[in-house]
């Protein structure tokens, strides 16, 4: 990646826990994970389209986290949903709730933007009458 600072272009090469980054462990901590995940979502809002969204999915640990870099790289206007996707049951911890869902944070990048409009399960004579 090359990272401009000023009148110099530098390039960055990923060492191996970027290469490893998108595995489910994270051995430096909360603060290299949004370090890392902050430098992606600026290249991926530099490459979207105008008219483009980005879905990204995250678990409790650090949706807010996320969230806060999203909210600095699109804009907090450009939020434009809180999706959640139940993934299982409740269990019996009794120390706590049980952590039964994940969350897809949806934003755009510009203000025009597409939205097609999902049917998942439903048949086409529910759609038409709805």
């Amino acid at each position: 990646m090359d990272i401009e600072i000023g009148d110099d272009t530098f390039t960055k090469m990923p060492n191996i826990l970027e290469e490893i980054a998108y595995r489910d462990t994270w051995g430096k901590g909360a603060d290299s994970f949004i370090a890392m995940i902050y430098e992606r979502l600026v290249l991926m809002r530099d490459l979207l389209a105008e008219d483009g969204s980005i879905y990204v999915h995250l678990d409790y640990r650090m949706l807010h986290a996320v969230r806060l870099a999203m909210d600095e790289v699109f804009g907090p206007g450009r939020f434009t949903n809180e999706i959640i996707w139940k993934r299982s049951l409740p269990h019996n911890d009794p120390k706590k709730f049980g952590a039964i869902h994940d969350t897809l944070l949806y934003y755009r990048k510009g203000g025009d933007f597409v939205f097609n409009q999902q049917h998942t399960g439903l048949s086409d004579e529910y759609i038409e009458s709805h």
